[in-house]
């Protein structure tokens, strides 16, 4: 029977491949422009005359269940977002012709913004035929000093953190956390800049300290901001000095001295293929090294401790990038009531290189990472979502810290404000180091059962959800849902071993949309109940916090 299957499997990935391919050749429909929007606009060859920028507070006076004394206070020690920061966000200016596809792209780079709750460009007609530009924003609490609780797979985390977003109003990111969850604690001191010194560039620094080591990051990056940006560059560090622990049937059976550093730095060219497509090309040297101290057993007899070796990787990469913009905007897909922009156009990235002897690697030999993301509109607010990723080295005659990802993602709109979801996801690691093995459990999608119930190097996960959002507000602040679910998964043992059974598992509870906050949009308090028992497996599991995976 495998056999068989391993035979048949090539045909579905090639009738895809083929379907893929065909698609790509078809030209973009073209759909006429509605009246007043700005692809009528430019259509008509206008021009921007100005624009006005408008920041909305947190809250909106103006809305009943908005003005309240709680309302009133959280606005006026809200810090509001400067002009400046909604300004260099802007993709077009005063006197350009316009261009629709740019102002798109605008108001998703302000949405991208942790701290906008909702970004619009609205057109405004003006006698001489040219428009105005009305760039609307409505920001978000941006300030975080809680006392955060979450239990899933039947393990609790807490942390009291003051994180700060848009830091006087700049956009820039404070972290300063204590964090305690099963395998460690961490106090955390983190800082970052999206426009360092007003360019764009942005800048990245953090440093945990954790009660079995330390990390430290450093990133300095200069993306691609817009479809057409001429270049982008990145140069990026990272050390970890900690102990991995390694799990089975949830819980801890190996302890293992772990030091990792990374570093790379990269830069790359955009190549516009035509309005709504760019190709980018680039280069990168990058490194990695790994250090793996003598395991400790805590459970005789349930993991053998394996050879883990060392490992010094210096190499050079080629990146080929192409990506179209095709996006729409919905509402109530993964978020509550917040404006998600997803591309019904294909991201495809690939990366090629070589690890060299001669730059100090100790396993010479090719590496490859691909990665493909596409979505579809399958009904008036349906959607389905598709990503691949595919990575490996190799080193002598075998490929070494494999993945092949995959996951399908759908939503359908059900009757009222109701949204069925789904998502499938599967997973296939050849000969993972430590730190990459698959797990299946509560935080890998399985919320009826332990985190880390179960090890390997495949595995499968499907979730079906009934999302109920209703009109029901709470100060403004929260919006009152209801979620049912079901999942199952199955893992395969390592190093070739048997198939796990299928776990399985029902449950219910709120889903209450996050109004005002940057950070999590979503919070869930649910019950999980396992369908099929096993040694460790509760007779329910409680999931509290933003556990949403899609």
């Amino acid at each position: 029977m495998l056999g068989m299957a391993n035979c048949l499997l090539p045909r579905p990935w090639t009738a895809a491949a083929l379907l893929a391919a065909f698609h790509l050749l078809l030209p973009p429909v073209q759909a006429q422009a509605p009246p007043g929007s700005w692809e009528e606009w430019e259509a008509r060859g206008a021009r921007i005359a100005g624009l006005t920028v408008r920041i909305g507070d947190v809250f909106d006076p103006s809305l009943p269940d908005e003005s309240h004394w709680l309302a009133r206070a959280a606005n006026f020690v809200h810090i509001e977002t400067r002009r400046s920061v909604v300004e260099r966000e802007l993709l077009f200016s005063p006197g350009n012709p316009v261009n629709a596809r740019a102002i798109r792209e605008t108001e998703r780079n302000l949405r991208a913004l942790s701290f906008v709750r909702h970004a619009w460009v609205q057109p405004q007609p003006m006698d001489d035929g040219s428009v105005w530009a009305v760039v609307e924003v409505r920001d978000s609490w941006s300030l975080q000093g809680s006392l955060k609780f979450s239990r899933v797979g039947g393990q609790t985390s807490w942390r009291a953190r003051v994180h700060e977003v848009n830091f006087l109003g700049r956009g820039q990111r404070l972290i300063l956390s204590h964090q305690r969850d099963p395998e460690r604690t961490t106090d955390q001191a983190a800082y970052a800049d999206p426009r360092f010194l007003g360019s764009r560039w942005a800048l990245s620094l953090d440093y945990q300290r954790l009660s079995d080591g330390r990390r430290r990051a450093f990133a300095l990056d200069r993306p691609f901001f817009a479809l057409h940006t001429p270049w982008s560059a990145y140069a990026r560090a990272s050390s970890l000095e900690t102990h991995l622990t390694l799990y089975d049937r949830g819980r801890a059976a190996l302890g293992l001295p772990y030091r990792r550093h990374g570093a790379a730095i990269g830069w790359a060219r955009g190549v516009p293929l035509a309005e709504d497509a760019a190709l980018r090309v680039g280069a990168a040297l990058e490194g990695e090294e790994a250090f793996y101290g003598t395991a400790a057993v805590f459970r005789p007899g349930w993991l053998a401790p394996a050879p883990f070796p060392d490992r010094r990787l210096h190499g050079l990469a080629v990146t080929v990038e192409w990506t179209q913009d095709r996006y729409l905007a919905f509402e109530n897909l993964r978020s509550v009531a917040r404006t998600e922009d997803v591309n019904l156009g294909w991201t495809c990235k690939a990366t090629a290189g070589i690890y060299a002897g001669g730059l100090g690697s100790d396993e010479p030999g090719p590496f490859l990472r691909l990665s493909a993301d596409k979505a579809w509109k399958w009904s008036e607010e349906g959607i389905f979502l598709a990503e691949a990723r595919i990575q490996g080295r190799r080193s002598g005659r075998l490929w070494r810290e494999g993945l092949l990802s995959a996951s399908w993602t759908a939503y359908l709109p059900g009757p009222g404000r109701q949204t069925f979801a789904g998502r499938f996801s599967a997973d296939l690691a050849l000969r993972p180091p430590p730190e990459g093995w698959l797990y299946l459990g509560g935080e890998d999608g399985l919320r009826g059962y332990p985190n880390h119930y179960r090890a390997g190097d495949r595995r499968w996960v499907l979730s079906l959800e009934d999302r109920l959002v209703t009109d029901r507000r709470l100060w403004g602040l929260l919006q009152l849902g209801f979620v049912a679910y079901a999942d199952a998964g199955a893992v395969r043992r390592l190093s070739g071993g048997s198939w796990s059974q299928t776990f399985a598992d029902v449950g219910f509870g709120l889903r209450l949309g996050n109004l005002k906050s940057a950070f999590s949009n979503v919070l869930l308090v649910t019950i999980a109940f396992p369908l099929v028992d096993g040694p460790g497996v509760d007779d329910y599991q409680i999931v509290v916090g933003n556990v949403v995976r899609f």
